[in-house]
């Protein structure tokens, strides 16, 4: 198979949708990728593996020519402190409420991808915590805010905050040669439906 016609296998990372919302974001993210002739592939969706998930991640992450987070809300903290009895210093504790989290993996996928310089965008929904790799400057990139209300959900995918950030991180995909170029054989399901 020549270059022009070989799949681009790009990593999606995401929580397993909890929300009708979530699905059918993740879905219209996997289509956009489908269009542009990309192949989305997520460990323990389209790909499994009997080895340890971080050993597994890496293998797949090889193979892959990006990625792209989808850091939607999986847990809230209602009530609760940051930094509890500070004592230290320049250390203050902070109330904390109503605060969404998202899945830890989409933290260590992002930073697994980061350390073999996969192109990477981040998309971070309303409200989850901006830590780790969605913290400003982390990893150097802006992190567009998708709404999943119904109104703003397509709002999002056809607005030119999202077009700029994705047609460049696809000119960063596109130059990308993935470390391990075996092929990753087809992804049990297409996308996610």
């Amino acid at each position: 198979m020549d270059n022009e016609n070989k799949k681009r296998f790009i990593f999606v990372s995401v929580p397993n949708p909890h929300r009708t919302e979530q699905k059918k974001f993740v879905k219209m993210v996997h289509d956009i990728l489908i269009n542009d002739k990309f192949q989305p592939v997520t460990l323990g969706h389209t790909n499994f593996s009997q080895k340890p998930p971080l050993e597994a991640i890496q293998e797949l992450l090889k193979k892959c020519s990006g990625l792209i987070t989808i850091a939607s809300r999986r847990s809230i903290i209602l009530h609760g402190e940051e930094k509890p009895e500070a004592n230290v210093y320049g250390q203050q504790s902070k109330e904390l409420s109503n605060i969404w989290l998202t899945s830890p993996f989409c933290h260590i996928e992002t930073a697994m991808a980061f350390q073999i310089k996969i192109p990477t965008l981040l998309l971070k929904e309303k409200d989850v915590i901006s830590d780790g790799v969605f913290e400003r400057g982390i990893i150097g990139q802006y992190i567009p805010e998708f709404n999943l209300e119904n109104a703003f959900m397509e709002d999002f995918l056809n607005s030119a905050q999202w077009k700029q950030v994705y047609i460049e991180w696809k000119k960063e995909v596109d130059s990308h040669l993935p470390q391990n170029e075996e092929n990753i054989g087809e992804p049990l399901f297409e996308s996610i439906n």
